[in-house]
């Protein structure tokens, strides 16, 4: 978060409609740090830091972003991207476990890269909608239960067959 946080200050201060919201973390030096970087900034108000955010409050929170953020070297099944496509959020993130499969154009690969992105995102409030509604589509496709189910049957049948063939 603290690196996010540097590399956002700018864009925060050049839109004064931006807000940012870091969920999770629970590694309270950094968070330290990046409560002294925003205060020192002046953007303190803009900044956003919960916590941990309970399972029942993501899909409201999911109402309420323009964006969705992961910049992870290690997000495991993928839920920090698939649940706001899910709700037609745009996702800009890293290639790593999930993002590997679900992200499209809106990969991280640089700093400048991100910005780029959120820059573009911030000016065209169109196309960040088009884009959502694209990102909705496709985890829909591959993720929603139905098909989670009907993969999981699939696996579970070739299992068994190999199973009784052998």
């Amino acid at each position: 978060h603290y690196e996010l946080t540097k590399l956002l200050l700018p864009v925060v201060r050049r839109h004064p409609n931006v807000h940012v919201l870091f969920c999770g973390g629970r590694n309270e030096s950094v968070n330290r740090r990046v409560e002294k970087l925003i205060e020192s900034a002046g953007v303190r108000s803009r900044f956003h830091i919960p916590g941990v955010i309970p399972r029942y409050a993501v899909p409201w929170l999911l109402k309420h972003v323009h964006c969705a953020v992961i910049a992870s070297a290690a997000e495991t099944f993928g839920h920090a991207y698939v649940e706001p496509m899910m709700a037609g959020v745009p996702v800009l993130g890293t290639r790593t476990g999930a993002g590997e499969y679900t992200l499209q154009d809106y990969e991280i690969t640089s700093p400048m890269s991100f910005l780029r992105q959120i820059e573009f995102l911030l000016h065209h409030k169109h196309e960040c909608h088009k884009i959502g509604k694209t990102c909705r589509e496709l985890a829909m496709s591959v993720f929603a239960m139905d098909k989670v189910a009907e993969a999981h049957l699939r696996l579970y049948k070739s299992m068994a067959q190999d199973l009784y063939m052998t």
